[in-house]
């Protein structure tokens, strides 16, 4: 099970988030785009690979807080510590970004499924400008959704909401 396989990484990522990450990746097709950004220890991207290797995972992460918290002492100590993680957890289909997402990402690659966990309070920025890299057809899972709900149904109007569990809003 996945859940044990990354049980070693600390994360505030709920049993309730993964399973509806599991949910929600388990729609998609092989060979899908999927953006997470808010790295951190590397939890919900390792596990959003390990549910289907044949995924992309395109992650970023400024370092700052992993840094904060000392688990790396600087963005190359944590690019570096990021990347052994990754490699530890044998998630090979991740692709990691040291990136500040409040700017565009740079990318022709439209994404299937955009999880969004970002813990320093400018997630509405980051969704504004993220938000058109995602196919029309595709998710949207947003941790911590009700913090910045009434920007996040302004910005997603007109798009269907289909499950809240733990602090995840898809």
């Amino acid at each position: 099970e996945i859940k044990k396989i990354i049980s070693d990484i600390p994360s505030y990522i709920l049993n309730d988030d993964m399973d509806l990450y599991y949910k929600y990746i388990g729609k998609l097709p092989d060979e899908s785009n999927i953006l997470d950004i808010g790295t951190g220890w590397g939890k919900s991207a390792i596990f959003l690979a390990l549910c289907n290797p044949a995924n992309i995972i395109y992650t970023v992460d400024t370092g700052e807080y992993p840094i904060y918290q000392k688990w790396a002492k600087d963005k190359n100590d944590y690019s570096t510590k990021i990347l052994e993680q990754f490699n530890k957890h044998d998630a090979d289909n991740i692709r990691f970004s040291l990136f500040d997402a409040r700017n565009l990402i740079d990318t022709t690659v439209k994404f299937d499924l955009f999880h969004l966990d970002n813990e320093s309070g400018i997630e509405e920025m980051i969704l504004e400008k993220q938000l058109p890299l995602v196919k029309n057809e595709g998710f949207l899972l947003i941790r911590n959704y009700n913090r910045f709900k009434g920007k996040v149904d302004e910005i997603c109007r007109g798009f269907e909401y289909l499950d809240n569990i733990g602090l995840i809003q898809v």
